[in-house]
């Protein structure tokens, strides 16, 4: 028997045959000349996680797929902020036996639809209504992204709940006034590739955009009949691809990150005494306007003048009172408005051996 890499990764779900994230995962660590190896692990039940894990010691993180993206939750210590604001779980990062829960799909789709739809030259503004088909954990990440981006959506389910509606409802009304359609269910997916959700098709207009979290096949039967009615169409598999690579750099990258200074003799902690060094990330003019948004900052009887009459600004939405928020306040205390903003903050700071913490 020839000799076998370590199983450090892996996926967990319960049918996997679909998947192809062993083979990717597999070729990266060849490309790579990494000394591991990627696992399918499939799962009857939840529960049999924690036997799973005494199995493979060895194993630094796993994704996670349907239909445990959810049930995982309670087997986990930390949850990251998107991921507990999802309420649903992908990626798993294990550190000293303690397992950290992530959600990927959440920077995946968001990279892969605002892709697609600079491809395509379609304004995010536009895209006012969305309709979220399944209400599973992928939905959830949806979601996240979707009030993100400004977008409304409804949720349509088998079992609707008060805030979700039926696909029964799927009338003309409801899919003229949407124009993206994400299927988030599992339906289409090989081996079962004749069965997609029950929509009215009849409806859908080269005004709409049908996003299929399913990748392979690589054209599904939902795509297939909205792309037959003039929709635009676009499928999982950069998503996957997307998030995968978000997943490694969570396994790989953050690893490096918290044992550069074990690593590395050079690395020094910041010296707030030090002023130059300390600050060396600020520009001139930022300093010099922090400088000065903290003066005003000193003067109470400023303060207390100030803040009633802004936040009488902010609830009347006067034209000039989001602004002068967002560029005195808001850019001196806050890393961003959206997770691609955050993550060019953090790691601007980090190239002057900044390290950060992150707070929503």
């Amino acid at each position: 028997m020839p000799d076998q890499k370590p199983v450090k990764y892996g996926l967990i779900g319960k049918t996997l045959t679909h998947s192809f994230s062993k083979n990717y995962f597999n070729k990266k660590f060849e490309e790579l000349g990494l000394d591991c190896a990627y696992e399918l692990f499939e799962l009857s039940d939840i529960k049999e996680l924690p036997m799973l894990l005494k199995s493979y010691p060895l194993l630094e993180g796993f994704n996670v797929t349907i239909p445990y993206k959810e049930s995982i939750i309670p087997y986990l210590d930390e949850l990251e902020p998107f991921a507990a604001k999802a309420a649903a779980i992908n990626t798993v990062k294990i550190i000293e036996g303690k397992l950290i829960g992530y959600n990927t799909d959440v920077f995946g789709f968001r990279k892969s639809l605002l892709a697609f739809l600079s491809l395509r030259q379609i304004e995010l503004d536009s895209l006012r209504n969305a309709l979220i088909l399944g209400t599973g954990g992928a939905s959830k990440a949806i979601a996240v992204v979707l009030d993100d981006l400004g977008i409304s959506y409804t949720k349509v389910s088998r079992k609707p709940d008060a805030q979700q509606i039926s696909y029964e409802d799927l009338n003309q009304k409801i899919m003229s006034r949407t124009r993206l359609i994400v299927n988030c269910t599992p339906l289409g997916t090989y081996p079962a590739v004749d069965a997609c959700p029950d929509i009215s098709y009849k409806h859908i207009t080269d005004q709409h955009i049908l996003f299929d979290l399913v990748y392979n096949p690589e054209k599904s039967l939902f795509l297939e009949k909205g792309q037959s009615f003039g929709a635009s169409i676009c499928n999982g598999l950069n998503m996957l691809h997307y998030q995968a690579e978000e997943a490694w750099k969570i396994w790989k990258e953050m690893n490096q990150n918290t044992d550069t200074k074990d690593q590395n003799p050079s690395f020094k902690p910041i010296d707030f005494g030090n002023t130059e060094i300390a600050f060396s990330s600020k520009s001139d003019k930022k300093l010099k306007k922090a400088k000065f948004l903290f003066s005003v900052m000193n003067k109470a009887w400023l303060v207390n003048l100030l803040s009633p009459l802004g936040a009488f600004a902010i609830k009347y939405n006067f034209p000039f009172a989001k602004s002068m928020v967002k560029h005195t306040i808001f850019e001196q205390f806050v890393g961003g408005d959206s997770f691609d903003e955050v993550k060019q903050t953090v790691q601007h700071l980090w190239k002057y051996k900044t390290q950060s913490i992150l707070d929503y």
